[in-house]
C-alpha cells in the first residue's frame, strides 16, 4: 500500500523507521490497515465465513514496544569522528560530517533543509507502539497503538519540510492530518515537540512520553523494549547445526522469550556498549555449575599477569552436573590402545579437580614475543587435592603416551619423548609439576607454523601446573616457563591488578550489573599474535615473514590500552548481555590509528611484491 510506503519513508526520516514499518508492512499478522472512523474499521471485524454475523472480540492482546534515542547528535559526532580516524579523507578533501550527510539524505528523499534543522537532534526523541498479536477475532488497524514525541526547535517549520508528496494538511489548533488511501497519520506541534500519533488520543499519549525517558551520564542514549511478545516457533537445527538435546533446549528457550530489552551507548566522551536483557527460561541450560554474578574484583585474575589477549572468569557453582557430564557421557568405550588403560585415572583425577574448585575459574590466553601459552586456573578450597588430581591427570598421560612410545618402535623419524617430572617447575617460592612431550622428527615440519605454541629448534609440548596461595594454575604452550616465573612474583602479593588491570573485566560487570562470563579481548595482543602467526607461516615468503615480525614489534611500542569487554548474567527466568569499548580505546590517539593501518599495509605490500616478482 503506498500508505504504508508514506508512513514508513517519513519515519525512517525521523530515524525510528524499523517499529513503525514493522506495523505497517508486516505480512505475518491478520492485522489490515485500515481508516478511523472511516466505517472500514467497523466492517473488518466482521468475519467473511459468518455471513455478515459480528465476530466477539475479547480483550486484545499486543506486543508492547516503547523506545527512545537521546542526544543524537553528539552520537553523530562521534561516529565522524571515529570514521576520519580509521578511514581518513583523501589530501585535500573535506573530513567526513555525519550530520550533513543525514542533512543531504533527507534533501534528496525530499525533505526541505529546514526539516533536520527544526529538530532537535540532542534533545529526548520517544516512542511507543502496541501491535496485535496474530489470529486473535475481529482485530483491525484500529486495534494499532502508535505514538511517536520528536524533540523540535521548530516543529511548524519541521512539518512544512516535508516532501510534497506527503505534505500533512493542517486541521487548526497546531494540528495536521496525512491521508493516503486509508491509513491515516495525525501530528501535532508543540513549542518544543512534534508529536505524531495514528489517532487523536495517541497525541495525548506522546506528549507525556519525553517526560518518562530516563537521562544521565550513565543512562544509555538508546532504549528499545518489547514487552509480552507472543509464543512463537523457531526450530535453531534449521539454522545452526547443533547437537538435538540442545537444538530443542534452545529453540523452546527463544519460543518462549516474552519481554526484551535494548540499551545502547556511544558518544564523543562516553564508552560504546551495548546491553541486552531477555526474560525466558534460560535455567533449561543447567545452570548450577555457574555461581552467583560478582560484582567484585576478581582475586584470581590479580594474581596473573596483564596484558593477556584473551580472558574469561566465571564464579563457580556446583558441579554435579560436570561430574555426570564425566561419568556419562565420555565414549570410553571408543578411547583406543594404549589411552584406554588410564582413562578411570584421568576421569579420578578430572573429579577431583571439580571438587577441588572453591570459588572461580579462569582461561586466558597470552602472547610475549611470538611465544603462546594458554592458562587455566582456579581458585581451590584444598590444595593438596587439587595437586594429587592434576598429577593424577598429567600422570596417566605420560604413562598413556610412553605405552604409545613401546609400540611405535625404534625409528628416528617417528621417535619422540615423553617427561613428567614432579616439582620440575618454580612460579617463585612454590614448586610444580611438568610434562614435556618431543616432537617426532616427521612432524616437525608441519609444526613450523605454530612454533609460537610448540617453539622452533627443538619443538616440544609443555604443561605445567603450580599449586599456591589458594590457586591451581595450569600454563600450556612454549611461553609457560616465562609466565610462571610471573606468576610467582605475584602470589600473595599485590603490586598491580594484573588480568584486572586493563579495566575490560570491571567494563564487564558493569555492562550486566554483575556477570557470569566475564569475557575480555585485547585488541593489540590479538594483533601481535596476529602478526605472530604470519611471521611463523613457512608458506609466505621470507620477506612477508620479515615485515610480519618488524610490524608485530612496532604495534607493540605503540602503547595502546584498552581492552573489549562481553559480559553475560543468566538465572532461570533472566538473561543479561553485554558488550562494550571503552572509550580510551575507542577514540585512542589518531597517529596511533595511523601506524595501525600502516603496519598492517606493511605485510600486504611485502605480500604483493613477492606475488610480482614469483612470475619471474
Amino acid at each position: 500500500m503506498r500508505a504504508c510506503r508514506t508512513r514508513a519513508s517519513f519515519c525512517a526520516a525521523l530515524l525510528l523507521a524499523a517499529p513503525l514499518a514493522s506495523c505497517t508492512k508486516n505480512s505475518n499478522t491478520n492485522v489490515k490497515i485500515a481508516g478511523e472512523g472511516d466505517g472500514q474499521a467497523e466492517s473488518a471485524r466482521v468475519n467473511p465465513g459468518s455471513q455478515g454475523r459480528d465476530v466477539k472480540r475479547g480483550p486484545i492482546e499486543k506486543i508492547e514496544v516503547s523506545a527512545s534515542v537521546t542526544e543524537i547528535g553528539d552520537m553523530l559526532d562521534a561516529g565522524s569522528k571515529l570514521l576520519n580516524m580509521w578511514s581518513p579523507p583523501e589530501p585535500g578533501a573535506p573530513p567526513i560530517e555525519l550530520r550533513n550527510l543525514v542533512a543531504v539524505s533527507l534533501i534528496q528523499e525530499g525533505f526541505g533543509p529546514g526539516f533536520l534543522e527544526s529538530i532537535d537532534l540532542d534533545g529526548v526523541h520517544a516512542m511507543q507502539l502496541g501491535f496485535p498479536h496474530d489470529d486473535q477475532p475481529g482485530v483491525t488497524d484500529a486495534d494499532v497503538d502508535l505514538s511517536l514525541a520528536l524533540s523540535a526547535i521548530d516543529a511548524v517549520r519541521a512539518i512544512e519540510s516535508m516532501p510534497a508528496g506527503m505534505q500533512p494538511q493542517p486541521m487548526g489548533q497546531n494540528l495536521w492530518q496525512l491521508v493516503e488511501e486509508d491509513a491515516k497519520l495525525f501530528f501535532r506541534a508543540q513549542p518544543k515537540a512534534l508529536e505524531i500519533a495514528l489517532s487523536m488520543e495517541g497525541l495525548d499519549l506522546a506528549n507525556s512520553l519525553p517526560g518518562k525517558v530516563q537521562v544521565g551520564a550513565n543512562q544509555p542514549r538508546i532504549k528499545v523494549a518489547a514487552t509480552n511478545i507472543p509464543p512463537v516457533n523457531i526450530d535453531v537445527s534449521e539454522l545452526i547445526p547443533l547437537p538435538p538435546g540442545l537444538s530443542r533446549t534452545l529453540s523452546s528457550i527463544i519460543n518462549e522469550t516474552k519481554n526484551i530489552e535494548l540499551a545502547l551507548d556511544f558518544g564523543t566522551n562516553r564508552d560504546l556498549s551495548a546491553r541486552t536483557g531477555v526474560e525466558a527460561p534460560f535455567g533449561r541450560l543447567g545452570l548450577d555449575p555457574i555461581g552467583p554474578a560478582t560484582q567484585s574484583p576478581s582475586a584470581l585474575a590479580k594474581a596473573l599477569p596483564g596484558e593477556a589477549m584473551f580472558a574469561w572468569v566465571m564464579p563457580w557453582g556446583d558441579p554435579k552436573l560436570l561430574h555426570n557430564v564425566l561419568d556419562k557421557q565420555i565414549p570410553v568405550n571408543e578411547i583406543p590402545a594404549p589411552f584406554d588403560g588410564y582413562v578411570d585415572q584421568v576421569l579420578a583425577g578430572a573429579h577431583g579437580i571439580l571438587d577441588a574448585v572453591r570459588t572461580e575459574v579462569l582461561a586466558a590466553a597470552y602472547i610475549e614475543k611470538g611465544k603462546f601459552t594458554l592458562v587455566l586456573a582456579a581458585e581451590v578450597k584444598d590444595e593438596k587435592a587439587a595437586r594429587d588430581s592434576m598429577r593424577k591427570v598429567m600422570g596417566a598421560a605420560e604413562k598413556a603416551l610412553q605405552d604409545h612410545i613401546a609400540l611405535a618402535g625404534n625409528s628416528p623419524d617417528h621417535a619422540y619423548k615423553v617427561s613428567f617430572k614432579k616439582d620440575g617447575v618454580k612460579a617463585g617460592k612454590a614448586k610444580g609439576d611438568l610434562l614435556t612431550v618431543t616432537i617426532p622428527k616427521d612432524m616437525q615440519d608441519d609444526m613450523r607454523d605454530i612454533g609460537w605454541l610448540v617453539g622452533d629448534k627443538k619443538p616440544q609440548l609443555e604443561i605445567s601446573s603450580v599449586v599456591a596461595d589458594g590457586k591451581l594454575i595450569v600454563a600450556i604452550g612454549v611461553g609457560q616457563k616465562s609466565l610462571m616465573n610471573d606468576v610467582g612474583r605475584r602470589l600473595g602479593k599485590s603490586s598491580d591488578d594484573g588480568l584486572e588491570g586493563g579495566g575490560g573485566l570491571a567494563l564487564a560487570r558493569k555492562l550486566s550489573d554483575g556477570c557470569q562470563y566475564c569475557v575480555i579481548f585485547n585488541p593489540v595482543e590479538l594483533g601481535e599474535m596476529g602478526f605472530t602467526v604470519v611471521a611463523a607461516d613457512a608458506d609466505e615468503p621470507a620477506e612477508v615473514r620479515k615485515a610480519a615480525t618488524k610490524a608485530r614489534d612496532k604495534l607493540l611500542g605503540l602503547a595502546i590500552t584498552g581492552e573489549i569487554a562481553f559480559a553475560l548474567r543468566l538465572d532461570d527466568t533472566n538473561g543479561v548481555f553485554g558488550f562494550g569499548v571503552p572509550k580510551s580505546l575507542l577514540f585512542t590517539d589518531p597517529a596511533k590509528v595511523k601506524s595501525v593501518v600502516e603496519l598492517v599495509k606493511s605485510v600486504d605490500e611485502a605480500r604483493d611484491a613477492t606475488q610480482v616478482q614469483s612470475p619471474q
